[in-house]
């Protein structure tokens, strides 16, 4: 499972709408996005105490209905070959084997590290997950997968899309 840190908040206004021009967005919905999006204002309020004004320069606003979708716009030409599910803000990679160890979920990551790279978001590698599924005896020994130089950790069970999937299926 691939984590993105503070996913809405990274998004980059101008490659998101280049990608919704990419897509063939009508330039009137293509506009309308862009006076959605840019010069947002926000204020935090505590009390009778107010911050002054600060402009946003990028994010999606989240609890919209509009910024989910934006979201999985800004994501939708991640690596398209590969065994991937997708969900708002969460990406789930696999690979399976039957006999064979070899893996090309390294490759595979190596890929997404640098595809996050080109979009100016950020993978938040303490919340990414391995999870290995084996109904063998002998479990398979596969490489350690690593992210950012870091060491994936590898985990019994995952929660994915409120489902918990454990390693061995109970």
């Amino acid at each position: 499972m691939i984590d993105f840190s503070k996913a809405f908040d990274r998004i980059d206004h101008n490659i998101l709408l280049l990608k919704l021009q990419i897509l063939c967005v009508p330039p009137i919905s293509l506009h309308w996005c862009a006076d959605f999006l840019q010069e947002r204002n926000l204020r935090v309020k505590m009390g009778q105490i107010k911050s002054s004004w600060h402009q946003i320069n990028d994010s999606v606003p989240q609890g919209t209905k509009l910024g989910p979708t934006l979201f999985l716009v800004m994501i939708n030409d991640l690596e398209p070959n590969l065994p991937i599910y997708k969900f708002v803000d969460d990406c789930t990679v696999y690979d399976a084997h039957l006999k064979s160890a070899n893996s090309a979920l390294q490759t595979n990551i190596d890929g997404i590290s640098e595809w996050i790279d080109n979009i100016n978001m950020l993978l938040n590698v303490k919340k990414t997950k391995e999870l290995c599924i084996s109904l063998t005896k002998c479990p398979l020994n596969l490489q350690n997968l690593s992210l950012a130089n870091n060491e994936i950790k590898v985990g019994d069970e995952f929660k994915l899309l409120s489902v918990n999937i454990s390693s061995d299926l109970s």
